[in-house]
């Protein structure tokens, strides 16, 4: 490692130093055309000169913990902490050089113990560190972020530069994991140089889930560009980089990596401590964020959130920070329940513009009937109506995952019409779309169901280890092997099982239990009161925040479309869906 280097840090990033941010719009399937909740795209200011960046990418050091070889990276690293001012944001260097925010869960290679969940790297060459390019692209990250927290006094980040070596007839790897999640907050890449490899390669992809087939974004990156997105509710993936045929030298693809997470927030009334509110993404410098309302805190949450269970069970998602605010979960109790009365506003906050540049909002209340994405399971739409008559059409909704019991659910959406706008106190009536919540349950409850059978079937030792329960291919993965030979009576059988659950119509079981009588079997987060379990067709009630059928009867048609099993990998996946 290289001797102990004297930083510039810390910085004072001012405003007009901020990058151009966009609203990020869907460039594949079939969001195509609509900005991505979560996600914006930035360029560098023309007057940022980036030329000398390459010399000083050249510094970087072999990425030793890359699991593939020959080395196709040249790595850094280091931690800074956020904290708002006056007119911008201060900028302190932290200690450590450790990334270690990779979780099984996210990261394939640390689940399969063929990379460290925590790997240490040499500190960034100051060159690089304290660039002006560097300074605003970490200042345009801390100012999206504050917009989607307006009272964000501090935040940390992990700043990642990384040097892609491309050789002749060699791809070379800039994600060796794969489609992943690094388990933070905000996650975002920013493009400095592209030199010697094919125009095409080094895509940056988004996904909804991580199949690949839910991607939404793809696009090629150019030097004094970059993206940014809520980690929780993207994965993410980069294409392989091509070295141009023919032609000398390496290929070189230069990116810094931010990672964003420890939001410090302070629900209190808008106060000079917390500095002026900071521009929303789309704004320019003349133009102010409206001022943070007041949140109040309520009573205490009425339903208990799910434990940490297997992928047939639904938590929630997204790391919006609120933990003083609680929204009581209507939608456990009552899948059929698509109508709610007397719902009270606690929190307002801006959310990010959309492609047209129209206004977004995130409201947190008191109860909810919209289920939030997360387990598998996408989230509600539908409506809330003001007693004005206006209307807030929900296009996304998510929980705080930072909370491990209640938090807010937070509605992302627009406010149709003329009139006051939505503020703390006001009283909504809420309304979920039918059709797409019924199918979600019905897929959600199939899950349940298949993995309730292969548990149960004689002759296989298969336990679940993920699983996705959308429309857009949902599947359960298990741990073990069928048999090639033995995979098409396997999937007779289960197809046979599944048939005479749902024929014979038995209640969905949906309750709450102790703790205690559940804890042998999965992980129950501290101070969770109450636990609430689904067990579908009254087969293996586990924890799950989902919504679900009530009879084995409602999931309709249950195919099982495909199963397959990769003795390299020893997993056995089960593709299905509901008609």
């Amino acid at each position: 490692k290289p001797p102990a280097i004297d930083m510039t840090l810390p910085w004072r990033l001012a405003r007009n130093s901020l990058p151009t941010t966009h609203p990020l719009v869907a460039n594949v399937g079939a969001l195509q055309g609509r900005p991505l909740s979560g996600a914006v795209s930035m360029e560098l200011d023309a007057s940022v000169d980036i030329t000398g960046m390459p010399a000083a990418y050249s510094k970087l050091e072999k990425d030793e913990h890359h699991p593939i070889d020959p080395y196709w990276r040249r790595i850094a690293l280091n931690k800074v902490s956020v904290t708002r001012a006056d007119d911008g944001f201060n900028v302190n260097l932290l200690p450590g050089t450790t990334w270690d925010k990779n979780t099984a869960k996210g990261n394939k290679l640390v689940e399969e113990g063929k990379m460290k969940a925590h790997r240490e790297w040499p500190a960034i060459p100051p060159e690089l560190l304290n660039h002006p390019a560097t300074q605003s692209f970490v200042n345009g990250m801390a100012n999206w972020v504050s917009s989607l927290h307006p009272t964000a006094t501090e935040m940390e980040m992990t700043l990642v530069p990384v040097r892609t070596v491309a050789q002749e007839g060699v791809s070379a790897l800039p994600v060796p994991e794969g489609v992943h999640q690094d388990g933070v907050s905000y996650t975002s890449t920013f493009c400095f140089h592209r030199d010697g490899i094919v125009a095409d390669s080094g895509v940056n992809i988004l996904q909804e889930w991580r199949d690949k087939s839910s991607t939404v974004a793809a696009s090629v990156m150019q030097p004094g560009t970059g993206m940014a997105f809520n980690d929780s509710t993207f994965w993410h993936d980069v294409k392989p980089v091509v070295k141009l045929p023919d032609t000398a030298g390496d290929g070189i693809r230069d990116v810094l990596l931010i990672f964003v997470y420890n939001i410090l927030t302070v629900h209190a009334p808008h106060s000079p401590k917390l500095g002026p509110a900071l521009l929303p993404v789309g704004a320019t410098n003349t133009e102010a964020a409206p001022t943070p309302a007041p949140s109040r805190t309520p009573s205490k949450e009425a339903a208990a959130g799910p434990a940490t269970a297997g992928p047939g069970c639904s938590g929630g998602d997204g790391p919006l920070s609120s933990p003083t605010i609680n929204t009581e979960r209507v939608y456990y109790k009552d899948t059929r329940l698509l109508h709610l009365d007397d719902v009270t506003v606690l929190a307002v906050e801006q959310a990010d513009a959309d492609a047209a540049g129209n206004r977004r909002l995130k409201i947190a209340t008191d109860k909810t009937i919209f289920h939030p994405q997360g387990g598998g399971q996408p989230s509600d739409v539908g409506t809330m109506t003001m007693q004005s008559g206006r209307t807030f059409t929900v296009l996304r909704v998510d929980r705080n995952r930072d909370v491990v019991v209640g938090g807010p659910i937070w509605h992302t959406g627009t406010l149709d019409g003329d009139g006051s706008s939505i503020k703390v106190g006001d009283q909504l009536t809420q309304s979920v779309d039918a059709e797409p919540r019924q199918l979600h349950a019905r897929l959600h409850s199939a899950g349940h169901m298949l993995e309730a059978v292969v548990n149960q079937m004689p002759g296989y030792n298969l336990a679940v280890t993920a699983g996705d329960h959308t429309p857009n291919g949902p599947y359960l993965r298990f741990s073990g092997v069928v048999p090639s030979d033995q995979l098409p009576e396997f999937k007779q059988r289960l197809q046979d099982q599944v048939d005479k659950l749902v024929a014979a119509n038995a209640e969905t079981i949906n309750t709450e239990v102790d703790p205690a009588e559940i804890a042998g079997r999965f992980k129950v987060p501290p101070g969770q009161p109450t636990v609430r379990v689904v067990g579908v067709a009254g087969r293996d009630p586990c924890p799950c925040g989902g919504t679900h059928v009530t009879t084995a009867g409602e999931i309709g048609r249950l195919v099982i479309s495909d199963v397959k099993s990769k003795a390299s990998k020893k997993t056995t996946t089960v593709k299905y869906t509901v008609a």
